[in-house]
């Protein structure tokens, strides 16, 4: 086969000058007229949702007259592009072309001030990892949500940096170094470590701040520094509470516990208190076994003892056995002081 250069030569000499041709429909089928070309639409027909206006449109076609179709098309007065294949339909929805804006990406917005910047909502099924450093020196690596104004936000921080640590706890490898008044660090290494709470500074680098909360993750014990609140019921060593606040499936050991009681026993001292005579309460031992107004050894099995509870009905009956020993005291008394009587008339 003979090759003129020469024509080959001329042609990439001179520039190709493709004028477009106006097509108002760009689902417009093959077998309808449809061509391969430059197009120009004043009223678009299945373009992008919305087009008004003037519309580019780039149309590559198969030889054949179907709808199988590559397709551009792009608004005359902005900066969006635009392109789907049509698969012999004409209503194929357009895909968005994502491009740079000064090495910047935008979604939903068309000027990013970040490397990549989404205007909606985001759903992820995988780990979303971050490895660079935030921009703010040795202060954090870490990903931030806020909301307009910054008057709500979220900070996840592998901070650098010194920290206070827990007492009895290893400080992390890095730590939070007053980036923002609060800062998150969460182990995703394969060796456990801990994960850390930080309360930071708010005035820039330097500010060593203190470990609120920490796990450690190849045990599970924590440590939490300050007060802390539980809204509903605690249970340790057990997922069973049974109604009450806290309940503890263990021995407690405490330096001090204060109970608070309204039901306090001094009315026993009142002077129409109806103290119970001995004999009854030998009676009532008898017959059940413990004292009055005292639950059995069955019941405290059974169903534990209030520890206010069962505080004032001890003092209940260590104040009805006073009143029990000053009147036989008296009883006593007035004996000793008629067998006085009796020595002093024997001897006469």
């Amino acid at each position: 086969m003979k090759i003129n250069y020469k024509a080959i030569a001329v042609a990439m000499l001179f520039p190709i000058s493709v004028a477009a041709q106006s097509r108002n429909d760009a689902g417009l089928r093959g077998d309808a007229g449809a061509t391969s070309g430059f197009f120009e639409a004043s009223a678009p027909i299945n373009f992008p949702n919305g087009a008004t206006g003037w519309w580019h449109l780039l149309d590559v076609r198969h030889s054949n007259p179907n709808n199988y179709a590559m397709q551009f098309s792009g608004n005359f007065y902005d900066q969006d592009l635009f392109f789907r294949k049509t698969n012999d339909n004409p209503s194929t929805a357009w895909s968005k072309v994502l491009l740079e804006t000064n090495g910047k990406v935008g979604i939903g917005t068309n000027s990013p001030v970040k490397k990549l910047e989404v205007n909606g909502d985001i759903f992820n099924r995988g780990i979303l990892y971050q490895d660079t450093n935030s921009g703010l020196g040795s202060a954090a690596h870490g990903i931030s949500w806020y909301s307009t104004g910054y008057t709500t936000w979220f900070d996840y921080m592998a901070p650098a940096g010194s920290t206070n640590a827990p007492s009895g706890t290893a400080a992390p490898a890095d730590a939070a170094s007053g980036v923002t008044t609060w800062a998150l660090r969460s182990n995703i290494e394969n060796s456990p470590s801990y994960g850390w709470i930080f309360e930071s500074g708010q005035n820039g680098l330097g500010n060593a701040p203190t470990v609120k909360f920490a796990i450690n993750a190849s045990n599970g014990t924590f440590h939490s520094v300050g007060d802390g609140i539980v809204d509903g019921n605690l249970g340790v060593g057990t997922t069973d509470t049974k109604g009450y606040k806290l309940a503890v499936n263990g021995k407690v050991r405490a330096q001090e516990i204060k109970v608070e009681t309204a039901n306090w026993p001094d009315y026993v001292f009142a002077k129409d208190y109806e103290l119970s005579t001995l004999q009854e309460t030998e009676k009532h031992i008898k017959d059940k076994g413990h004292l009055p107004g005292i639950p059995s050894a069955d019941e405290v099995k059974a169903n534990g003892v209030d520890l206010g509870e069962m505080n004032a009905k001890l003092l209940q009956k260590i104040e009805e056995l006073t009143l029990h020993l000053i009147e036989k005291d008296r009883h006593i008394e007035n004996m000793e002081s008629r067998l006085k009587k009796v020595e002093t008339l024997l001897i006469k």
